[in-house]
């Protein structure tokens, strides 16, 4: 990895520092803030900002991590994230390099994928699947998601996913960009309205994979 980048089943990936050296060497006044967007004892979401001299914003990044997914998390949960947070802030900025994904989260990834244990229905726990169903209640569609929602939202674009070519750690990137695409939010600031329109409509899926084709 002399030059920074990684190849990982034939895709080069940068590494976040090296994304860092070249925003650092383009944009010496610029700055990257990060802010914990949730923190508890099991999972955190961290926003990274990249913003220019004049003060304003010119692109952001989420990262999410699970204190349990890896032993590296038990310890450095926040570290992880903030670092991928940022990392996808340069990418979605210019320095991407041919992937969003950086090489520290493939790495990540597949550090998951190969040291956790399945869960309970059998499936790897790297892959969110298994989820239980989600029932639509338009009374509450103001409200946030809950965590069960959230998860059973990836769970289900995961399922889409899998018949397509597209690499397991990129899976999450493409899975934002349809939430952003269809509703114009983040992933953490959805409702359960919102949770509807992406995945309780005839033609959701057609419209993710569609996303997925224009990624």
């Amino acid at each position: 990895m002399p030059d920074g980048t990684v190849r990982i089943h034939g895709r080069d990936y940068k590494t976040v520092a090296l994304r860092m050296s070249e925003f650092r060497a383009e944009y010496p006044m610029w700055s990257i803030e990060t802010e914990i967007v949730r923190l508890d004892d099991d999972r955190t979401i961290v926003r990274a900002r990249i913003i220019d001299d004049a003060g304003r914003l010119i692109s952001t990044g989420h990262a999410e991590e699970w204190r349990q997914s890896s032993q590296i998390n038990e310890t450095s949960m926040v570290e992880n994230a903030e670092t991928s947070a940022v990392g996808r802030a340069l990418a979605f900025f210019k320095f991407a390099g041919s992937e969003i994904a950086s090489a520290d989260e493939v790495a990540t990834a597949q550090r998951k994928a190969s040291t956790l244990p399945p869960r309970d229905n059998g499936k790897s726990a790297s892959h969110p699947t298994g989820r239980k169903q989600y029932t639509r209640d338009p009374s509450k569609d103001s409200l946030p998601i809950s965590d069960n929602q959230f998860k059973f939202m990836y769970g289900k674009f995961w399922e889409w996913l899998k018949g397509t070519a597209i690499p397991g750690p990129e899976w999450q990137a493409i899975s934002d960009h349809y939430v952003l695409d269809v509703t114009g939010k983040n992933p953490q600031d959805l409702t359960r309205g919102d949770l509807a329109k992406l995945v309780d409509v005839p033609e959701a899926q057609e419209k993710f994979l569609q996303a997925v084709t224009n990624y």
